[in-house]
């Protein structure tokens, strides 16, 4: 669990910086949690 705390910062980050970052910069930091989701959810 302590792994998603990044994940979901990362997402509050982009949502409350939208406006400085753009979005392409947006875009990257949700394609990027999304990937870590989906490693962390895939079972090895």
């Amino acid at each position: 669990m302590t792994l998603l705390v990044p994940v979901a910062g990362s997402v509050f980050a982009s949502a409350f910086f939208g406006d400085e970052l753009g979005p392409r910069q947006v875009l990257g930091i949700a394609l990027v949690s999304g990937s870590m989701l989906l490693r962390l959810s895939i079972p090895r």
